[in-house]
């Protein structure tokens, strides 16, 4: 047999130098999984660019750049224009290519329903067809009314049948267009965090303040090509929707403007609502090519407080005390203090606390309102009624979702 044995110093000299190079291995090894080669995303194709910049939400630069609704011709025409740009976008991306056939499916069904909406006779309102009614039954013609009724129902009937499939392919617009996320994703940078690159922050609508939400994003940094925005609004119910915007260049500290809101109610359905009821939470997320980010902004305590209280700046009240009045034939008028709201066209559902003073005296009784606008006057009585004249009367106003208070003074003169 041949002899394989080796001397015990060059087996552990073997031993020894193995081990280091396994070491060494195992410690190059561990570098190589610690810091991987992240591979650059795919060039986002310009496809997708003419798909989501007729899709997507609009952000401006400034709110005075977002239009009134246009009239129809307008409004058609736009539409035609963006289904021959949809036509010709052909790609090798299978999403974008579904999104893009979808987005033309439905908005072809738009337009459809809209044309033909326009060319059906309209009902007449109310008071014509009363009148109408009227002068039928005065000329002795008790059959006309009934007939003009059953035209109008008729002609009522037509246009819902047309408005039926029209939201139809509204919502379906709507749900396409939030198809475009997973899309951007896919084109986009790794996620980073960088400490107030990105700003949000939100106006919700509130009493005569609206009737529109407004989103503000700022970019203190480099410029931002191609920039998917998705936005994920939170409400106090837990409602949540989700809006997608796309913006070809935000430039650096430039602030973006978004307007979102409660949209339609018609025929039990909510058409065109892009935000929710008591935004809690706002959640921004961006993608693009170079650079990908997300942040949050909590819309809750100081926040919005802060904006109840720029809302209220400019409302003020006028008060008149009255007085104790003895009347001989009809009950006697009891001491309270008549405020008058101004400066605001109005405010919302309100609780309203009134104080009496006089000295250190006092009585408080507390009233809620609806809505209360501007030139209304509310007279404020204690149940228990006041025994003698006050010195003072003070409101504070408060709002639901919110810790700010509106506080207002007035000093009775005898």
């Amino acid at each position: 047999m041949r002899n394989n044995c080796v001397p015990a110093g060059h087996e552990s000299y073997l031993a020894r130098s193995t081990a280091l190079l396994l070491g060494a291995l195992v410690g190059i090894a561990s570098l190589l999984v610690s810091q991987p080669v992240v591979a650059a995303p795919p060039a986002l194709p310009q496809e997708y660019r003419t798909l989501a910049g007729h899709l997507a939400m609009p952000l401006k630069t400034s709110p005075d750049e977002f239009e009134g609704p246009g009239n129809l011709t307008e409004t058609l025409s736009s539409g035609h224009t963006t289904m021959l740009s949809l036509k010709d976008i052909k790609s090798s991306d299978r999403q974008i290519e579904y999104i893009t056939r979808q987005t033309e499916a439905s908005l072809a069904k738009c337009l459809q329903r809209v044309e033909r909406l326009n060319a059906l006779p309209k009902p007449p309102g109310t008071g014509e067809l009363m009148a109408n009614s009227f002068i039928d039954g005065f000329m002795g013609n008790p059959g006309g009314g009934y007939s003009r009724g059953l035209e109008a129902e008729q002609m009522q009937t037509a246009i819902k049948n047309e408005l039926y499939p029209l939201f139809a392919a509204m919502e379906k617009l709507d749900a396409t267009h939030q198809m475009l996320e997973p899309v951007a994703k896919k084109y986009a940078a790794n996620l980073t965090y960088p400490a107030n690159r990105i700003t949000v922050d939100l106006d919700e609508s509130w009493g005569p303040v609206g009737p529109f939400d407004w989103l503000y994003v700022h970019n203190q940094g480099p410029a931002i090509r191609d920039a998917t925005i998705v936005v994920k609004l939170t409400g106090a119910d837990g409602a949540t929707r989700t809006n997608v915007h796309f913006v070809r260049n935000w430039d650096t500290n430039t602030w973006l403007y978004g307007r979102y809101e409660t949209g339609l109610q018609a025929l039990g359905k909510s058409v065109g609502n892009t935000t929710v009821p008591g935004v809690k939470k706002v959640e921004v997320t961006v993608y693009s090519p170079r650079f990908s980010t997300a942040v949050s902004f909590s819309y809750e305590g100081d926040a919005r407080d802060h904006d109840i209280a720029k809302y209220c700046k400019s409302l003020t009240f006028t008060g008149r005390y009255q007085p104790y009045v003895t009347k001989r034939y009809w009950p006697d008028t009891k001491r309270g203090v008549e405020f008058t709201l101004d400066g605001l066209e109005g405010i919302p559902r309100c609780q309203v606390k009134v104080t009496f003073w006089k000295g250190l005296l006092q009585k408080t009784e507390t009233w809620e309102f609806d809505y209360w606008k501007r030139g209304d006057k509310k007279m404020f009585r204690p149940k228990q009624p006041l025994e003698s004249d006050p010195t003072m009367a003070t409101m504070e106003i408060s709002f639901p979702g919110t810790s700010y208070q509106h506080r207002y003074s007035y000093y009775v003169t005898p």
